[in-house]
């Protein structure tokens, strides 16, 4: 069941906030004891930096497509169409 929170949540800002998550519990697992470490056995680890190298990626190609797709429109829309 979706809450209001989540429906007004953007694509960006969900991404964010499984990224933090991932980090969180990065983070958690560097202090956690070696019993702890080893029910995971290095797989959460590699499941959640894989996860933060994914959204990274996103990001970067998302910038990259957007600042693309904006030169093509400045391109169609010279300063002499514009008045």
């Amino acid at each position: 069941m979706n809450t209001p929170e989540k429906e007004k949540m953007t694509k960006t800002e969900h991404l964010q906030k499984i990224k933090a998550e991932c980090e969180r519990l990065l983070a958690f697992s560097e202090k956690a004891t070696i019993s702890n470490y080893f029910i995971c056995e290095g797989r959460c680890e590699a499941g959640w930096r894989s996860t933060i190298a994914a959204i990274d990626c996103i990001e970067d190609m998302a910038e990259h497509i957007g600042n693309h797709q904006a030169s093509l429109i400045i391109a169609a829309w010279p300063t002499e169409l514009l008045q």
